[in-house]
């Protein structure tokens, strides 16, 4: 199974089409059987705007797109995973991870024998740090042994989290480009030795961060 993740910078209504031209050309490169996006803004139609917030919506808000490889819109569903067993009190601000981010974690479905989800964090190390540790700790204890697997834009360097976090990441270098590089675009999961993470290279600028082919 093929996934292609990419933080696309605000792509909107009126993202010009040259950089449009762009994502979409990486976008079908690699022919992934689901695409997942993060940062498209709420005017997006094409790909389809999804708003997954734990936060009362607003049209300034960034969301989520997902479709597969003819193009149909995915649906997400929002998740509040339940605080699993080790996390409490590493963090401030208490076992509810829907107090902890603003943009949810949205469910994809179960894709290719994994339950599939996306995330985009916060865009501060604190808090992306504390996202990552309170949702490794989550999955882990909602699924067991059963394979999952989150995609995104995690906002914080694997060098950053515990041992125990970066025992579940998987990447393929620095993926933020719009200034000193950094490695924020990754798959994160209970089956790390299951899954391969390539960086995509776009013909041209097309967003400030490289999009992720994620194999498994």
């Amino acid at each position: 199974m093929r996934l292609l993740f990419w933080n696309v910078q605000r792509l909107g209504a009126s993202t010009d089409d040259a950089r449009r031209t762009i994502l979409s050309g990486a976008m079908h490169a690699v022919a992934p059987d689901r695409v997942l996006l993060c940062e498209l803004t709420t005017a997006s139609a094409t790909p389809q705007a999804q708003n997954i917030t734990y936060r009362r919506r607003n049209a300034w808000q960034l969301c989520y797109g997902a479709f597969d490889s003819n193009g149909n819109t995915i649906g997400l569903t929002r998740v509040n995973p339940p605080v699993g067993p080790g996390y409490a009190g590493q963090f401030v601000g208490g076992n509810n991870f829907g107090n902890l981010v603003d943009r949810a974690l949205a469910h994809a479905g179960p894709i290719g024998g994994f339950d599939v989800y996306v995330i985009h964090s916060p865009a501060y190390q604190f808090g992306a740090t504390r996202a990552i540790t309170f949702l490794t700790y989550a999955l882990n204890h909602m699924y067991g042994a059963n394979p999952w697997l989150v995609v995104g834009d995690f906002n914080v360097e694997p060098h950053n989290t515990s041992a125990y976090v970066q025992g579940h990441i998987v990447n393929d270098g620095a993926t933020y480009i719009g200034g000193l590089p950094k490695v924020y675009d990754y798959a994160l999961t209970n089956q790390p030795h299951l899954v391969d993470v390539n960086t995509i290279i776009p013909s041209g600028p097309g967003s400030d961060h490289l999009a992720i082919q994620v194999d498994y």
